[in-house]
């Protein structure tokens, strides 16, 4: 739990490939969530030490994307991203599909339409919240809340015409409803900076509150979290800001009440420190977050963990000599977390000399545990 490492793996994925999402599964192992070189979604699953058990590609002969996974309610996976698009019609379809355990697929379902989901969380009753972008002409933020089947329920275009894409969504168990980060990453290319807006729907997705977060930049990523308590605590929003003096944004962390009033605001001092990339609750009072830093030449992942006002209270920097990138993140039963991303170092381990594979982009897990489970180790060994 001080975020130190235990052990890494590397797994071949091609150049260019990605990561979207890391879970641990009910099995003790993890499922990372991403895409292929090739551009089709790719599912890893490995045992509780992160060696490989399977992985799976999915989708048909144009671009597929897997944004985000979940994990359901009776051991199998859900994943969201998008399907079939091409280059000559510059169109894509949201895209829901379930995995069972040995990652053979249930079902898939496709929502007509150009738009994508890039996140979805699970409901009460065992379905899903789903948020995205769809084109209608502009770029509209887009909820969508479907069944356990993957069957539509309803759809919602948030935030008014040219609202960007919904960057994070989470259900709040206090009132059945659902929360949104919102963000327009086309806006912030054009005019400079954009703000992030956090948008609280009822359950049927009908609009109740809007927040704008000016010191958050609509440009770099955001991510949600439910502070513990109910959701009458309030959320914690991840992000980045542009720093004074700097072109570059850094991580910055606003703490919203159950309202939206903001609490707090923090802007880690990690020097070169990328916007968050991921983030989680590890537990009441502590969170933790991944990013990467740039220093003009190879980077590395970084972990960043903090207690309850937001102040660091440990930093740990993830890889080699090559370029390194931390994209997912998440909480482990004993307490650790399981970081992964990509490597452009290849071999045992990831620690091959840099160079032996240039250009060649390899998956990465890390898991980062707390000394309790290393002694536990040590006395079932």
């Amino acid at each position: 739990g001080q975020g130190n490492e235990v052990w890494n793996r590397t797994y071949p994925g091609g150049d260019s490939a990605d990561i979207a999402s890391v879970l641990q599964a009910d099995d003790g192992g993890y499922l990372i969530a991403g895409n292929t070189g090739f551009r089709d979604a790719l599912l890893i699953k490995t045992d509780a030490e992160g060696n490989e058990v399977w992985r799976k590609t999915y989708g048909g002969p144009d671009r597929d994307s897997a944004r985000a996974v979940v994990a359901t309610d009776d051991g199998n996976y859900v994943v969201a991203g998008s399907t079939g698009w091409t280059p000559e019609k510059d169109t894509r379809s949201a895209w829901l599909f379930e995995v069972a355990p040995d990652g053979r697929e249930v079902w898939s379902r496709t929502f007509p339409g150009d738009g994508l989901f890039s996140t979805v969380a699970l409901t009460e009753d065992g379905g899903f919240i789903l948020g995205g972008n769809r084109h209608t002409g502009t770029d509209d933020a887009w909820l969508v809340r479907a069944d356990r089947d993957g069957f539509e329920r309803w759809s919602r275009s948030i935030g008014g015409n040219a609202s960007g894409l919904v960057d994070s969504v989470i259900s709040t168990p206090i009132d059945g409803g659902y929360l949104a980060a919102v963000r327009d990453p086309w806006e912030t290319a054009r005019s400079g900076t954009v703000p992030i807006r956090v948008i609280k729907t009822d359950p049927a997705g009908e609009v109740l509150w809007t927040r704008t977060l000016d010191e958050m930049d609509g440009g770099t990523g955001a991510v949600l979290l439910e502070v513990p308590g109910g959701g009458a605590s309030g959320y914690l929003v991840a992000g980045g800001a542009i720093r004074p003096g700097s072109d570059l944004p850094g991580p910055c962390l606003t703490r919203i009440g159950g309202t939206g009033n903001t609490a707090w605001t923090v802007t880690p001092e990690v020097p070169g420190l990328s916007p968050v990339t991921s983030a989680v609750v590890s537990s009441p009072g502590r969170y933790a977050f991944t990013g990467t830093v740039y220093a003009g030449g190879p980077h590395d992942g970084w972990l960043v963990l903090l207690d309850h006002t937001g102040n660091v209270t440990a930093t740990h920097s993830f890889g080699g000599d090559a370029t390194d990138d931390i994209s997912a993140l998440a909480v482990t039963d004993d307490g650790g977390y399981v970081l992964a991303g990509t490597t452009r170092l290849f071999g045992e381990n990831g620690r091959a000399a840099a160079g032996r594979a240039l250009g060649f982009g390899t998956l990465a897990a890390m898991i980062a545990c707390g000394i309790g489970l290393l002694f536990r180790g040590v006395r079932r060994g």
